[in-house]
C-alpha cells in the first residue's frame, strides 16, 4: 500500500467533498480517502499494483478537480531538517 497527499486546486468544502470521495473510491485499489489539515489537501491510500498517483490526479482532473503540481523535495535543509524538508 502507498499513500499520497494531493492538493486540489479549487475549493474543497462540504458541497464537493462527497463527489471527490466518490471519484477516488471509484478507482480500483483505493482503500482510504481522508481530508487532512491544509488548504484543500486529501490523503489517499491505494494499492500500487492497481493504480498510481497519476491515475488519481487524472480522475480528479477529469471531474473538474485539478490538483496542484507537486513541489520537488529539497535535498538539504537550512536548519535541523525537521520542518523544512
Amino acid at each position: 500500500m502507498a499513500s499520497k497527499t494531493l492538493q486540489i486546486r479549487n475549493l474543497v468544502d462540504q458541497n464537493n467533498t462527497p463527489s471527490i470521495m466518490l471519484i477516488l473510491f471509484g478507482i480500483n485499489g483505493v482503500s482510504s480517502v481522508d481530508f487532512v489539515p491544509g488548504p484543500n489537501h486529501v490523503n489517499v491510500v491505494f494499492d500500487e499494483d492497481l493504480t498510481s498517483p497519476d491515475e488519481l490526479a487524472s480522475a480528479l482532473r477529469s471531474a473538474g478537480h485539478p490538483i496542484n503540481a507537486e513541489k520537488p523535495k529539497r535535498e538539504t535543509a537550512s536548519c535541523c531538517g525537521g520542518c523544512c524538508s
